[in-house]
């Protein structure tokens, strides 16, 4: 913990110079955007503001974005593409136990298999489809 301590003093110092020095500019400081695409802007906009509220409508807006705007391959597609992977994963979790108490064998045993190819210990995954079977 105090080498954590150490590499975050300097960056906080660093920090609060530039949120110092910003203030005495004013106004005067326009930072660039990477794009000018309002659509782009507003569907980011859109799955930020849904990330933890709603993560179903985030969902819905990182789909939209990569849909749209696949080709580009920067930051904010790597951190959609991670993000939207690990809703899924999740949201497979969440699903297994209500497709196997609705008897929905079928979508419980190819949700099993996917949950267990991502993460072969998991152990609540094997007794569901144990009590299933």
């Amino acid at each position: 913990m105090k080498s954590l301590g150490k590499r975050l003093a300097p960056r906080l110092v660093l920090s609060t110079v530039m949120a110092l020095t910003l203030m005495a500019l004013g106004s005067s400081v326009v930072f660039a955007q990477e794009t000018d695409d309002p659509v782009k802007i507003e569907i980011y906009k859109r799955f930020v503001d849904n990330r933890i509220q709603n993560p179903v409508a985030a969902y819905q807006a990182a789909r939209d974005y990569l849909n749209k705007y696949n080709k580009d391959k920067d930051q904010y597609t790597d951190y959609l593409s991670k993000w939207m992977a690990a809703y899924e994963r999740d949201e497979r979790k969440c699903n297994l136990p209500i497709f196997i108490n609705e008897k929905k064998f079928a979508e419980a045993y190819s949700t099993g298999a996917k949950i267990l190819a991502d993460e072969p210990t998991y152990l609540r995954a094997q007794i569901d489809l144990g009590y299933a079977g």
